[in-house]
């Protein structure tokens, strides 16, 4: 009776363990997608982390498959702090290049899940220097569009506000917030007006300098014309340079300014 149990365990044995690790990891995918079509995203999460502690995970293609997998579900869950730190791992791992454009691109998701935009939006705009959008998945293309409209959006909000502000003649606060949406442009953080040739950055720079004009900054309206001539020349600032002298009773080269404005 003992040999006969002793067989039947050692038989169980052999049966339980005796699955490929083909197998194996076959049935742990089927499992995590079944949980995926339940919305069971902890379920699915426990699958692909033991999945990640197999062996046959040292393959690259394979690894990060379910590294990806992985990451969609913990965003389904909120545990943005989790995905960003997978994310790095994966990354300071050095995979090979062909798959570092798609991490990327988890990570911008990962970004914008945490509302942090900007840094969402940089990633996907480098990426886009050497992968064309056009290429990318379609998810992936209307994200970095969703996020190129949100900042649009932040910052002609922040330019509509100010002229409403200079227009009431609280031309110091007025002047803050025209330099804030200089420096985005600068800074590249307001896609449609990054173009040199662009007539928003033009036009912002020119309420800016002329809040500073009416607000009697002088000397910093100037220097606003002055750093702006050297980069994106504008005969419309010429006039006000010319005020600002004027008002400064710097005639001579109040005149020079009329001068070239008429020119120009």
């Amino acid at each position: 009776m003992m040999m006969h149990c002793l067989f039947l365990i050692a038989a169980f044995s052999l049966f339980s363990h005796g699955q490929t690790p083909e197998n194996e990891l076959h049935q742990l995918y089927q499992s995590a997608e079944a949980a995926i079509q339940r919305s069971d995203y902890s379920s699915a999460k426990e699958s692909y982390l033991l999945l990640l502690e197999k062996e046959w995970t040292s393959d690259w293609p394979t690894y990060v498959d379910i590294v990806t997998r992985l990451v969609k579900v913990e965003l389904a869950l909120d545990e943005h702090e989790e995905v960003e730190t997978l994310l790095l791992n994966l990354l300071r791992a050095t995979p090979p290049e062909e798959f570092i454009p798609g991490i990327q691109l988890l990570q911008a998701r990962c970004y914008c899940g945490k509302g942090k935009t900007v840094s969402a939006y940089f990633i996907m705009k480098k990426l886009s220097e050497s992968w064309p959008i056009e290429d990318w998945r379609g998810e992936d293309r209307s994200l970095f569009h969703a996020v190129e409209f949100s900042l649009d959006s932040t910052y002609d909000a922040l330019t509509n506000k100010a002229r409403r502000f200079s227009a009431a003649g609280i031309y110091d606060q007025a002047a803050e917030m025209f330099e804030e949406v200089v420096e985005a442009i600068e800074k590249g953080l307001y896609p449609k007006a990054v173009n040199e040739d662009s007539l928003i950055k033009k036009n912002v720079q020119y309420r800016l300098a002329e809040a500073h004009y009416q607000a009697a900054n002088y000397e910093k309206t100037l220097e606003l014309i002055e750093s702006a001539e050297k980069r994106l020349p504008d005969h419309e600032l010429l006039f006000l340079a010319a005020l600002a002298y004027t008002e400064k009773r710097e005639y001579e080269r109040a005149l020079e300014y009329y001068k070239n404005y008429i020119r120009a």
